[in-house]
């Protein structure tokens, strides 16, 4: 559509009319000929009669009109068949943390294009751990953390065949960890690749636990022993026994899990420490310190071991936790030696068969100190020296088990727990 401005509107008006006037000849003398030419700035307009025209002829007469309204009324010109230029594409700034849409936007955030939407995810793997004890057999219930690069954790407890396994993760750069346990208490010791790493699950990350905490103060109650103390609270027992914070306990005892009611344990603060793993691995770890040994020495009233014997072991844990019994027989020097967990508190052997078959009560971690009364009569009941009811004062059995025991073993019969006597109670009675 044309659009003229008012003054245009007015010239094409005026060029109208003298044009009409022309042919009919009224206003001036003369021929059609010697009409004066229209002033500057107006243009006389043919009109053609009114038809149906097609859309070159429409096309051309727009041009003509065009080229023939330019010179007076300044409009601009338009091509003829001019075809659309094409608009250059700007592609739109992505948001911060958003994901470039165009190949072009990729390759620049990216640094390469980015595989098509038609590719298939990328797959993911599982990530095995297996946790075992000193004797290379599965422990359970141990707490196994898994780290990402983000901070984000998994935890999951091993079962009884001592494994866990995560699913859904991403091959990229991960730690392993028993978080539950001080740096010194477990360790690597192999590793190797699944033989089926794949998964179709979706790990579900989360934030990670509050690690460490301040050092603490652990008294002593009667069962205690630095074995347990160390299981309960996380840490390698010889890690908690040789600290510098607990030389004092070392100098009063000389076995560190032969403590006395009352001792003070200080228990440091806990180091965290994780092993690098990838997805499509099996990882096995160690936890040092587990289990306990218990050895027993039995012997006849001849002082000669009692070799061969068969046993039934039945322990529990300090929270009444049933243990599972050991069977065996006595070794050749008399002793019944058996791997037991170290929150094992009380326990029973069936020693011998038959009509002659012995039982002997077990309460773990409550011998008390040689240089006590109580640790004397304990390990003088069990040599064969009893003490009767008499548990911790120095009374008329006590004393004569003493002078009975002094007496065998050849020492000065005083009838007191003297350095010689206490030396030889801990010499016969190996602990």
């Amino acid at each position: 559509m044309l659009h003229l401005r008012k003054d245009q509107l007015a010239a094409l008006a005026r060029a109208r009319q003298r044009q009409q006037d022309e042919r009919t000849g009224a206003d001036e003398p003369g021929t059609p000929g010697d009409a004066p030419a229209p002033p500057a700035g107006e243009l006389i307009l043919g009109c053609p009669r009114p038809g149906r025209l097609t859309r070159a002829a429409r096309l051309a007469a727009r041009q003509e009109l065009q080229a023939r309204l330019r010179p007076a009324l300044d409009l601009p010109v338009y091509p003829a068949a001019a075809a659309p230029q094409a608009r250059a594409e700007v592609p739109p700034t992505p948001a911060p943390g958003a994901r470039a849409t165009t190949p072009a936007a990729r390759a620049t955030t990216a640094g390469a294009p980015e595989k098509s939407a038609g590719s298939p995810p990328r797959e993911k793997l599982a990530l095995e751990v297996v946790v075992l004890d000193e004797r290379d057999q599965p422990l359970s219930g141990a707490s196994v953390e898994l780290r990402n690069g983000k901070g984000q954790v998994l935890y999951e407890r091993t079962g009884r065949d001592g494994q866990v396994r995560f699913e859904g993760l991403e091959d990229e750069p991960l730690t392993i960890c028993l978080h539950e346990l001080d740096e010194d208490a477990w360790v690597r010791i192999r590793q190797a690749t699944l033989p089926d790493p794949k998964s179709r699950d979706q790990a579900s990350w989360k934030s990670a636990w509050a690690q460490g905490g301040a050092p603490s103060c652990h008294v002593v109650v009667e069962g205690d022993c630095i074995s347990s103390i160390a299981d309960r609270h996380g840490f390698f027992p010889e890690t908690l026994w040789s600290i510098p914070d607990n030389a004092l306990l070392r100098r009063l005892r000389r076995s560190k899990n032969v403590l006395n009611p009352g001792d003070r344990v200080i228990i440091p603060a806990r180091r965290r420490r994780a092993e690098p793993a990838r997805a499509g691995w099996r990882h096995w770890l160690r936890r040092k310190g587990w289990p306990e040994i218990l050895r027993i020495r039995f012997l006849t009233f001849g002082d000669e071991p009692r070799k061969g014997e068969p046993y039934v072991l039945s322990l529990t844990a300090a929270g009444g936790r049933k243990i599972e019994d050991r069977a065996g027989h006595t070794d050749g020097d008399g002793f019944l030696i058996e791997s037991i967990p170290p929150d094992a508190a009380t326990g029973r052997i069936l020693l011998g068969a038959g009509e002659d078959q012995e039982e002997h009560e077990l309460r773990l971690g409550c011998l008390a100190p040689a240089d006590t009364v109580r640790g004397a009569q304990a390990r003088l009941n069990n040599l064969g020296y009893p003490c009767g009811e008499e548990d911790g004062a120095l009374g008329d059995l006590t004393r004569a088990a003493l002078k009975r025991f002094q007496r065998a073993r050849g020492l000065e019969i005083t009838g007191e727990i003297d350095a010689a006597t206490q030396a030889e109670l801990l010499a016969r009675h190996l602990s």
